[in-house]
């Protein structure tokens, strides 16, 4: 009797937390509508998230909203209205600040870009702006215009689409059609995610490099430098060999390292007989050089240059119009460099050996190493034992090759106030804001199917190392 209560009680029991579910589950697939479940296009060739609630904590938000945002949206910053709001979200009841989504979408041969806030009511924004109400999905809407864009909202949502012909249709569709559209979610360890979508970016010609992929790319909440993951699914998966990497010979200036596919290297010598005009392809054949490169390490280092003295006599007429023999002293740049290709094969070794005699660029001797001239430097190029070569300046400092990075696909770092003699050259000297970069480091890794990564910068000033990189790309 016992046992068949307990049956009875753990049947009821079971049913109960069952209709639990079913009702919950139910209750939130009928109370989403359209009206609510709003987000962006999925046909958005980009879109992102960006993390205000954080760029506002660590960031002078004021330097970055005072800057080319409000170009972008065709407006100054005293009137505009798209600045307001995000210097004061608050205050027209925008919530989810750590996720604010945009995107951009081609209609008609028109892009279009927008912005969609989530909003706990529409009360503020009906007092702030005078709004025009129409009825989409037999739902009533608001809308109103100002100099950025078109604004539309609900009790929900509020879309902008930047100034634009038909950006009202637009932005009805959006409100319209919510069933196709793409949902972030957002995470608070980023300022800013991206997703470039090639397959909806309309280019008469597109690059094969981005036929038809996607890119992401993450900018970390990081107040001491930037601070960047991304992920690349494409045709250029297939471009690198994953290879273990040397690491540099010093840990300043420049170095540079990848593992090229044939699939890269044809794709380069395309570009270049493409853009180059008919006189050059006739007296250049890169193939030679290209067959060298495939699936080899290619590393390239840089550390500025070094001043070197030459001396050198000639015959001038002194003051008794005598001819008198005088010492010149002329100072010149030289490179400091070291080019490494390694494990090369013996066959590709022979044949690019032939080739750089036949084009004069090496001497004629049969035992490495060979010397080249190439502007007004001297330099070598050897052939090690294990079949790999080495081109460098005459006058190479002693070098230890580091063993710390792991296998990648390519692998770049700098430090441009560490390359001797950079600073020194006038180009440079007009270009100031180099020197604000203390160090920048790329690293690309490859699975089976996509290649993914990460960037990290540092800079010398003291303000947030964004603003840095701002004030670079504007200059």
């Amino acid at each position: 009797m016992q046992k068949k209560h307990l049956f009875i009680v753990s049947f009821i029991l079971l049913s109960g937390i069952t209709y639990l579910f079913y009702t919950s589950g139910k209750r939130d697939t009928t109370v989403i509508t359209p009206a609510v479940q709003l987000s962006i296009p999925d046909s958005s060739w980009l879109y992102g998230t960006f993390n205000l609630e954080q760029i506002r904590q660590d960031i002078a938000l004021s330097s970055l909203l005072n800057g080319d945002i409000s170009k972008l949206f065709q407006a100054d910053t005293n009137s505009n209205i798209l600045l307001k709001i995000f210097r004061s979200p608050s205050d027209f009841s925008i919530t989810d600040q750590n996720n604010i989504r945009y995107f951009s979408i081609w209609k008609n041969n028109i892009m279009y870009n927008g912005l969609l806030f989530n909003i706990e009511d529409n009360r503020q924004l009906q007092e702030n702006f005078k709004s025009d109400s129409l009825t989409l999905q037999k739902i009533i809407v608001f809308s109103f215009r100002t100099r950025e864009g078109y604004w539309l909202y609900n009790n929900r949502h509020l879309l902008f689409i930047a100034k634009q012909q038909q950006d009202s249709l637009v932005a009805q569709n959006i409100f319209s059609q919510p069933a196709q559209s793409l949902q972030l979610v957002a995470n608070d360890s980023i300022y800013l995610s991206c997703t470039i979508n090639t397959r909806f970016y309309l280019d008469s010609i597109p690059h094969p490099f981005l036929d038809s992929s996607l890119i992401q790319i993450a900018i970390k909440a990081n107040t001491d430098n930037i601070d960047i993951d991304w992920n690349y699914k494409g045709t250029a998966v297939n471009y690198f060999n994953q290879v273990r990497i040397p690491g540099p010979a010093k840990d300043d200036g420049l170095y540079a390292a990848c593992s090229p596919t044939p699939a890269a290297l044809d794709e380069l010598l395309n570009v270049y007989t493409t853009t180059c005009t008919g006189s050059q392809k006739m007296s250049v054949d890169l193939h030679p050089f290209m067959s060298i490169l495939e699936n080899n390490t290619l590393t390239v280092e840089f550390d500025g240059w070094n001043k070197l003295l030459q001396s050198f006599y000639r015959y001038e007429l002194n003051e008794e119009f005598e001819t008198v023999m005088v010492k010149k002293d002329s100072l010149y740049l030289e490179p400091t460099f070291r080019i490494t290709l390694a494990n090369a094969g013996q066959k590709e070794i022979t044949n690019f050996i032939t080739y750089l005699h036949q084009a004069g660029l090496i001497s004629k001797n049969k035992k490495p190493p060979f010397k080249t001239t190439l502007g007004n430097f001297d330099s070598e190029l050897n052939i090690s034992k294990d079949s790999s070569l080495i081109f460098q300046n005459s006058h190479p400092a002693a070098a230890k090759q580091s063993d710390k990075i792991n296998n990648c696909i390519f692998y770049l770092s700098c430090k441009p106030n560490n390359i001797q003699g950079l600073f020194d050259q006038k180009e440079f000297k007009e270009r100031k804001e180099i020197a604000t970069i203390a160090e920048l480091n790329i690293a690309g890794y490859k699975t089976e199917n996509e290649l993914h990564g990460s960037i990290k910068a540092s800079f010398n000033e003291d303000k947030h190392p964004l603003l840095s990189v701002i004030e670079l790309m504007k200059k």
